[in-house]
Parts: structure tokens; sequence; C-alpha cells
């Protein structure tokens, strides 16, 4: 298995790009991905990825919020609007995605 990892060069982190704070990060994130529909006529496929902490937050808080409302109503499909908030972090202040729920 190391082998095969070496392969992929994500060993070698002179290869790797530099974080915000200027050491080598990691090519091998913790992700999420969210697939969203267009609910227009167009029903155009789109999808929102992130490995950020803000990020994850988000499409966590998002899937607590389908999980509950589908306890109760097993088939609602939640309408959603990508936003952003800012947020304090130590390289200063960034943006974090926030996924509102506008409607069901």
């Amino acid at each position: 298995m190391l082998e095969r990892c070496r392969s992929f060069g994500d060993l070698d982190e002179d290869a790797w790009e530099l974080d915000p704070g200027g050491r080598p990060r990691d090519p091998w994130q913790s992700s999420r991905f969210v697939y969203f529909v267009d609910p227009n006529d167009s029903s155009k496929a789109f999808t929102f990825s992130t490995s950020s902490w803000g990020g994850r937050a988000a499409v966590s808080d998002l899937g607590d919020q389908i999980g509950r409302k589908r306890f109760i109503h097993p088939n609602a499909v939640p309408l959603v609007e990508l936003g952003a908030a800012s947020m304090d972090t130590k390289y200063g202040r960034k943006s974090k995605p926030v996924l509102a729920v506008i409607s069901w």
C-alpha cells in the first residue's frame, strides 16, 4: 500500500502546495460535497465541494436541518441559497459559506 501511495507523489512534501501559514498542505483533505439541482426549468446540476472548516460546518448544519425535517416529512426537499459570512481566523478575516434553507 505504501508503495502505491508513493506513486501518487503525495508523500513528497516538497510537491505539496502551501497553506496560508506557508507550511506544506497534505493533498489528502477531509472534504464534503453537496449536489444541487436548479429548481427552475433548466434543472442544471451543480456540485458544492469544500475541505475548509467553515465549509464542512456549513454542510453539516445543512445535513442536520434536512435530517430533522425528514424525520417528520420523509419526502421534504429543501430550497437552498448559497451565501457567505465573514469569520475571524488566525490568518485574518475570511469568508465562509452559508447554506441557508429558504423553503421546503
